[in-house]
Order: structure tokens, then sequence, then C-alpha cells
């Protein structure tokens, strides 16, 4: 028997060494756990591995939208004791002085429960050159019912406005953000029970 695969959509997932595959077993991402050069690692014969069910939420791991680009890095961090993964521009784009671009980072990510990913500025940011940038909400909370639901994948997406004299360019897969992983607790006398169901702000409507 082959590897153990985990059907997720359109692709499969190997839990062993984080490869990504289509469903014909072309290798086509990795995950943030492994990453070693894809020609160490062949296309696979789908009909010689297990497949398993979906697997559980004991885990965080960041994704490629199933009918997303895949020509840019996931996020991950730079050293090892690094807080922040890094998060890749998918695309090249540019802020002019005064105004604010959205920009979707074409991937999503599956948070352990009681956990959430807050999606802050690189530290690098605000002090090269004379990049005056922030993201709209000073911060993102990406909460672990945001990925997957009924409206949609759970795209991550960012809103840069630029204070500064000059325009702000990014280059397609420059690291322009950092994600954190962040435990949380609630009341004793908590009672949520409520289904997320919609995107951005969907909690509030």
């Amino acid at each position: 028997m082959g590897k153990k695969l985990v059907k997720e959509g359109n692709q499969y997932w190997c839990p062993d060494d984080g490869y990504i595959y289509d469903l014909d077993g072309n290798l086509i991402a990795h995950d943030t756990v492994m990453r070693y050069p894809q020609e160490k690692h062949p296309d696979i014969d789908v009909s010689d591995c297990e497949i398993v069910g979906e697997p559980n939420e004991s885990y965080n791991r960041f994704e490629y939208l199933s009918d997303g680009p895949r020509d840019f890095d996931l996020p991950h961090r730079s050293t090892g004791r690094s807080a922040g993964y890094d998060l890749h521009s998918p695309v090249e784009f540019w802020v002019e002085p005064g105004d604010t671009v959205e920009v979707s980072l074409e991937i999503k990510c599956r948070i352990k429960p009681g956990e959430f990913l807050m999606i802050v500025p690189r530290s690098s940011l605000g002090f090269k050159g004379t990049n005056h940038i922030a993201i709209t909400n000073t911060a993102g909370i990406i909460d672990s019912d945001y990925y997957n639901n009924k409206d949609n994948e759970g795209v991550i997406k960012a809103r840069f406005h630029n204070f500064g004299p000059n325009v702000f360019h990014v280059q397609k897969n420059d690291r322009v953000l950092q994600g954190i992983f962040v435990k949380y607790d609630t009341t004793d006398d908590d009672d949520a029970t409520g289904e997320r169901i919609g995107g951005l702000g969907s909690t509030g409507k």
C-alpha cells in the first residue's frame, strides 16, 4: 500500500509528509511543515494509496484555495523561533499615496479550536525606505470557523493604506504580512451556539 492520503475537496493531502496532490496524483503543493525540493517527491499512483476521510481539527495548516493560483509560496516561518508565519502576495500591486488597495492573499487556514490566527504587518514593513503602510483594520482576526464555512472557503484578504508620500510597490511573492497563532479562553458562563455562515464581518450581521 502506498501513501495515506486525506481527500480535501479537489485535492489530496498526505499527513505524513505534508505534500498535496491533485485527484490524478500530480504533486501540486506542500504545506508549511515539509519544504523539501519537489523533485525528491515525484507524482504518485493514487490507486495504490489508502484514502481516508476528512482529518480532525487538531492541527493548524495553511492551504491554497481550491480554485486559486498556486505559483506563490504558502506562509512559512523564517527562523525556528519566529512567532509569525510570513504571508506572501500572490500578485504584484501598487498603492498610491493616500489610496487603499484590497488584496486577496488566495489562501485559507485550518485553525485548531481554541485558537485564532492574528494577521499583522511584518516588522520591517514600516521601516524600509519611506514606507508608511498600514492595514486598515490594524490587525486581522481569523476565527477557526471561518475555514470552509458555508458561504466561502475562508479566503484571507487584507486592505493596505498608504499614508506616505511615495508609491508603495509589492512584487509577486513578496512577504507582506505575518500570521500568528494565538490561544484564547472563554468565560465560565459562555453559551455561544451560533454558526458562522458567511465571510468577513458575518458574525456582526
